[in-house]
């Protein structure tokens, strides 16, 4: 599925668009971070240490898409 992730992302797009009748003129996003209280972040992609808005560089964080 990761292959084909930007057409089914796509495709459920216009579809649920179609669904509720509306006209897509302009699309807003926001991001956000917030951090987990944990002792180590594993292996994921996901999950990292980094700066976040709480200013906790110790401990893992994540980076929320709306």
């Amino acid at each position: 599925m990761l292959e084909h992730k930007a057409v089914i992302q796509e495709k459920v797009f216009w579809v649920i668009a179609h669904l509720m009748n509306i006209t897509v003129d302009l699309i807003f996003s926001n991001t956000t971070n917030t951090y987990f209280e944990m002792e180590d972040p594993g292996d994921s992609d996901l999950l990292a240490y980094g700066k976040s808005k709480h200013k906790r560089d110790d401990l893992p964080q994540v980076t929320n898409g709306l």
